[in-house]
């Protein structure tokens, strides 16, 4: 119904807007049942995601988000471009960076239930949709941190200050993760779009209760500093198992070979030479340096718009 109208419809409404479209009339019954059943698969694809297709990963991120407003576009762009082609992927692409960026930037999403049908009202005028028509209106739009797309500066700086964990809570940052996991894999040694099928674990390197076995990094500023850090995208990755309490909080030499096990590829970073060797060090500037390496996937991820 929000696609047809181009407009935001109330949960409560719906059956009263849709049977006002359908009685509008109909030059061809049979064309707008097609159209209907067209979109009910795409919107039953976007309600129930399959996370091995990009559609299913971006229906996936989007509920995670809680960004259902942007629901009627992709349903519009599916039908005008087609789910399978290479313009609609990248409009996805497009409009999963614009909502990741303005989330770990800490923007405020009230305006959605304006910029969404802005949108869709500028696609289903166009003659020809496209992801550059989706990049250029999001980037145009003005109204500042209300409505922006964060460029790389802007997203760089909110990526090494954010407490990840804190302020996007278990589920987005566990989202992140899992994109930025795809996002670092090669075609060499990984299947590229597919996550191991079981629940993937948040994990601190440096953990919480870190007092018990890791060193004072010094007076009380130098330990508010790390306490800062600590929920910081460098000291978080992902686990294909759970690590019992007495190992996550254990010291870096004994974590280390765990986290390992996991084989995923966010964990090859603790592979490198200066970890792998007793009394090699985690610390303020190993997270900062591997929230750095982290934001250069992310930037291919969720790029800026080039429009």
């Amino acid at each position: 119904v929000s696609m047809r109208y181009m407009n935001a419809v109330k949960l409560d409404n719906v059956f009263e807007e849709f049977k006002q479209w359908w009685m509008g009339g109909k030059s061809d019954v049979a064309q707008a049942l097609a159209r209907l059943k067209q979109a009910a698969a795409e919107f039953s694809a976007m309600v129930l995601p399959a996370r091995s297709t990009k559609l299913g990963s971006f229906a996936h991120n989007h509920r995670v988000l809680d960004s259902t407003t942007v629901t009627p576009v992709v349903l519009l762009l599916a039908e005008r471009l087609g789910s399978g082609s290479d313009e609609f992927l990248g409009s996805l692409k497009m409009l999963e960076s614009y909502l990741v960026r303005r989330t770990v930037c800490g923007r405020p999403t009230k305006a959605y239930n304006r910029i969404f049908p802005g949108l869709l009202k500028r696609l289903s005028e166009a003659e020809a949709p496209s992801a550059s028509l989706v990049t250029e209106h999001l980037k145009r739009l003005s109204g500042g941190e209300t409505q922006d797309w964060p460029d790389d500066a802007t997203f760089e700086k909110a990526w090494m200050d954010l407490n990840t964990y804190k302020a996007l809570r278990t589920a987005k940052t566990r989202m992140l993760l899992e994109a930025l996991e795809l996002g670092s894999r090669d075609d060499v040694h990984h299947e590229s779009t597919v996550l191991p099928n079981v629940v993937l674990h948040v994990e601190h390197v440096l953990p919480v209760a870190w007092e018990a076995h890791w060193p004072s990094p010094g007076d009380e500023t130098a330990v508010m500093g790390r306490n800062h850090l600590l929920h910081n995208i460098g000291n978080l990755t992902l686990l294909t198992a759970k690590l019992n309490p007495s190992l996550s909080n254990s010291s870096f030499d004994v974590k280390r070979p765990e986290i390992t096990k996991s084989l995923l590829a966010l964990n090859a970073h603790f592979q490198r030479p200066q970890f792998n060797q007793t009394g090699a060090v985690w610390d303020e500037g190993c997270i900062r340096d591997r929230a750095r390496d982290l934001f250069q996937v992310a930037k291919q991820v969720w790029p800026y718009a080039s429009a």
